[in-house]
């Protein structure tokens, strides 16, 4: 059945991610129905699979204006090379606080992340920032190898990488204000930044 008269193609896609947005965050990915997406933006079954040709495929294209926001944040607040600074602390302090700005401006979509990350496509995402994370942020902690090879900074930005993500996952799910977010942020953080460090410094006796 084709689209409605009146429409056009970016209208009628437009309508389906806020649907699909409100229906995801409200019943969940696995309990979610297409139909009622459909109904809710007003177009046929047929100009949904148009756009999508599953559900995971809109379930994907809901979150992507997010993820890739996230993705292109890692890259940017973390330079490379020259630009790369060596007080790893500041900088993750400055970092944490871009990410929350960030996951607050959506936090219906950060709800959604949260409350299907069962789902592979989810699961994986957050693997892959955890990952990105701890790869930047061991460019900028001196480097500590134990005699037996252990790579002690990789084990360090690893977990602190996944801790951070985490925490903020977690804060955002006390429904705080940004300044009371902010607050807890910077006791996770601060927490997070001088425990690692200590540890690396241990490691280097």
């Amino acid at each position: 059945m084709p689209r409605k008269r009146g429409t056009n193609a970016a209208e009628t896609k437009s309508k389906l991610l806020a649907a699909a947005g409100e229906e995801f965050a409200a019943k969940g990915y696995s309990h979610a129905s297409l139909r009622e997406i459909c109904s809710k933006a007003d177009v046929t079954t047929g100009a949904l699979y148009f756009f999508f040709d599953s559900k995971e495929a809109l379930f994907e294209a809901v979150l992507a204006p997010f993820t890739d926001a996230l993705v292109n944040l890692i890259d940017e607040s973390y330079p490379t090379g020259k630009e790369a600074s060596t007080d790893w602390v500041s900088g993750d302090r400055a970092f944490s606080k871009k990410i929350l700005d960030l996951c607050i401006d959506n936090r219906r979509i950060v709800k959604i992340m949260r409350d299907n990350s069962d789902i592979p496509c989810v699961h994986d995402f957050l693997e892959t920032i955890i990952s990105n994370t701890a790869n930047h942020l061991k460019e900028h902690m001196p480097p500590r190898v134990s005699g037996d090879g252990t790579d002690h900074a990789d084990i360090a930005s690893h977990w602190f990488a996944r801790l951070q993500v985490e925490s903020v996952l977690d804060i955002l799910s006390q429904g705080l204000s940004r300044k009371n977010a902010l607050v807890q942020l910077e006791y996770v953080v601060g927490l997070l930044s001088n425990g690692f460090a200590a540890m690396l410094e241990l490691d280097k006796e």
